[in-house]
């Protein structure tokens, strides 16, 4: 006779990426206008941009919003005001990923596991985020690159979140959507899962034995 009872997962945590896996986004329109509104080449601007350290710096909260403006508008050869730049800079998001954020609500109401969020952003990111998705106030465990001062795919940004959540890498999943984050997790002993899509966000979850339903 078939077993039908909720598997035991086989790990204590979920840890989500936010961006392209439980929030869209896209970079090339924002980035494109603030071209045209400094009057320097669109073309390039994205590589340019994220060529910078400045950039890597700012997730790591070693620039403030203001330093990362100015330094902005030198890298890209132009200028902008700072309410124009901070308009267009938080228009990337698009949206939530309705399916994957739903399983995370479910995942946190079911307690079989803990959630968290581990994410690269920027201080001027994480406000934006936090007022336009207030679920993440009622998040616990949110761990955003700026306020820990580690980005990934740093060992020691995963090993942040796992030391707060008192949880053994090998009893904690990953989700992300960059391949190189989630081999740097599954190098730490994490559970890696590539979220290509909402559902193969679901599969790997579910070949852990973690489910919306589980008890």
């Amino acid at each position: 006779m078939p077993n039908d009872s909720p598997r035991t997962p086989l790990v204590e945590a979920v840890i989500f990426d936010l961006g392209r896996v439980l929030v869209d986004y896209a970079w090339e329109q924002p980035l494109s206008e603030a071209a045209r509104r400094m009057r320097v080449p669109a073309s390039g601007i994205k590589e340019k941009l994220f060529a910078e350290d400045l950039f890597f710096d700012f997730e790591r909260g070693r620039v403030t919003s203001v330093e990362f403006h100015a330094r902005f508008q030198q890298a890209l050869g132009g200028s902008i005001p700072f309410e124009e730049f901070l308009a267009l800079w938080n228009s990337i998001f698009t949206g939530e990923i309705a399916p994957t954020l739903a399983l995370a609500e479910a995942l946190r109401a079911g307690r079989a596991v803990r959630v968290a969020v581990l994410s690269n952003t920027n201080e001027l990111h994480s406000a934006c985020m936090r007022g336009r998705f207030p679920w993440l106030a009622r998040w616990e465990h949110v761990y955003l690159s700026n306020e820990i001062g580690q980005r990934k795919p740093d060992a020691a940004a995963y090993a942040h979140v796992l030391d707060r959540l008192g949880v053994p890498a090998a009893r904690a999943a990953f989700v992300d959507d960059v391949r190189a984050n989630v081999e740097a997790a599954r190098a730490l002993g994490l559970h890696g899962i590539l979220a290509e899509s909402p559902q193969a966000v679901a599969d790997g979850l579910a070949r852990l034995g973690v489910a919306a339903n589980s008890k």
